[in-house]
């Protein structure tokens, strides 16, 4: 049994690896396209290469999904860790969202409060709160409202992202984290999204020496929250 899951652990590594090359020249041919062409371009044709980057972008972003997780399976996604103002990654991270929610009337909130600096990989926990505020958009309703917060305790920094979706029903709480595991399959079909975001983010967040959870009640929202601990990953991360 470990020799099947290590053979398929090195397919999805290998398989990301090689369909990185053709996806980045289909995307890079694509924009080209449309930018040497725009101007004898149907909106017909226009609104299909528009189409094609767009689908390509998911694919890629699929596959760098997939390649993180590999790499976290084998234990080969080794952490940088440096100081980091978790302040400024969720005020970051609330722009992103803002972006993210663009159309859909939707208000984002930010609060801080106290030393918010930690020992941390910025990247990848960019990453995880990118996959925190990606998901509460999907999930939030246009008018809705997603806020962000951010505290301090002596040995942890603790973030939370509070969205007034339409909750996680109880028999799906322990299985959010789970890789490709959708709530409602159709919706998610409908949202996009690669199904992998909070399995990668609560990956992340253990490879800190932290934790992510969630808690809900069905119609009312659904709040995750992120304990990253100040003195950094543990040594064997590093």
């Amino acid at each position: 049994v470990r020799e099947a899951f290590q053979r398929q652990r090195a397919f999805v590594a290998d398989a990301s690896h090689e369909l990185r090359t053709p996806l980045t020249l289909l995307r890079g041919n694509a924009e080209l396209l449309q930018m040497t062409a725009a101007a004898h371009l149907s909106s017909e044709d226009a609104q299909s290469f528009r189409e094609i980057v767009r689908q390509t972008e998911q694919i890629e972003r699929l596959i760098s999904d997939m390649s993180t997780l590999a790499r976290m399976d084998e234990g080969q996604l080794l952490l940088q860790p440096a100081p980091v103002d978790i302040g400024e990654l969720l005020r970051s991270a609330a722009a992103d969202a803002r972006l993210l929610a663009a159309g859909k009337d939707m208000a984002v909130y930010l609060e801080t409060d106290g030393d918010l600096r930690i020992a941390a990989d910025e990247t990848r926990v960019r990453e995880l709160l990118l996959a925190l505020v990606d998901n509460a958009v999907r999930y939030t309703p246009p008018g809705g409202t997603i806020t962000l917060r951010a505290t301090a305790a002596d040995s942890h920094v603790e973030v939370s992202a509070s969205d007034t979706g339409p909750g996680i029903p109880p028999e799906h709480i322990e299985r959010v984290f789970e890789r490709f595991y959708r709530v409602d399959p159709s919706r998610s079909r409908e949202q996009g999204g690669s199904g992998l975001g909070l399995s990668i983010a609560r990956a992340i967040a253990e490879a800190h020496g932290g934790s992510l959870t969630v808690s809900s009640k069905e119609g009312t929202g659904a709040t995750f929250t992120l304990q990253l601990p100040r003195s950094g990953p543990p040594a064997a991360s590093g």
